[in-house]
């Protein structure tokens, strides 16, 4: 980024520049703070998700080779029973909102990223105009 601060003559225009650029540094560092959180909660609920829809489904299957295994009567009903709310609950689980992909789960760590790297701009912009200033108060 090219910027001409030679354009900057007075003490009031380091100033103006200086509290915008920490004005929006602070902007963007919240955004960070919350993605960062956000990033961490999903990734986790993504990981206990996942968990609970393999537990399932090894449960479905145990349910499955339990039911063909049995005889007629009230026991085996009684496990038909069973299976159909284990695949309730698996069904649930997985159209449950909260299920994010791995691609959702990077894209979201690069907006991150991304934010990262405008906060270093804007950090670069406060350190230049910094520098503009003293350059300023020198002879």
């Amino acid at each position: 980024m090219n910027l001409d601060l030679e354009l900057i003559t007075l003490q009031e225009e380091v100033n103006s520049l200086l509290n915008t650029a920490q004005r929006e540094k602070r902007i963007l560092e919240n955004r960070k703070e919350t993605m960062s959180i956000r990033n961490t909660s999903n990734v986790e609920n993504v990981q206990e998700l996942q968990a609970e829809i393999l537990s399932a489904q090894t449960e479905l299957a145990g349910a499955d080779a339990l039911i063909a295994t049995m005889p007629e009567g009230r026991p085996k009903a009684k496990q038909i029973i069973r299976r159909k709310a284990i695949d309730l609950r698996l069904s649930r689980l997985l159209d449950s909102g909260t299920n994010l992909t791995p691609v959702e789960i990077i894209e979201r760590q690069f907006d991150t990223n991304q934010l990262e790297l405008m906060i270093t701009g804007v950090d670069n912009f406060i350190a230049a105009v910094n520098a503009r200033a003293t350059a300023m108060d020198q002879p």
